[in-house]
């Protein structure tokens, strides 16, 4: 297994939000919302807040999806918003 991908960290203030009712964008974000401490999600691993889930896959990367069809899948080659 590979090394896991940490979620929230904004790269050239540049992120990516999916929200209920919204398709999945790019947002500008001010500053990184991941710290040294943070929680680090293994693959494989769903991560479930209300209606939306997100799981990091070694071979797909990062999707997210807020239940009602909208998200996102982003990896190091690639980028889907739904």
């Amino acid at each position: 297994m590979g090394r896991p991908i940490r979620i929230g960290i904004a790269l050239a203030a540049l992120g990516l939000a999916a929200g209920c009712g919204a398709e999945g964008a790019f947002v500008h974000t001010c500053s990184p919302t991941a710290s040294a401490d943070s929680n680090v999600l293994p693959y494989n691993v769903v991560l479930r807040i209300a209606q939306t889930q997100c799981v990091i896959h070694e071979q797909t990367g990062v999707s997210c999806d807020t239940g009602d069809g909208h998200g996102f899948t982003v990896s190091d080659t690639a980028y889907t918003l739904k």
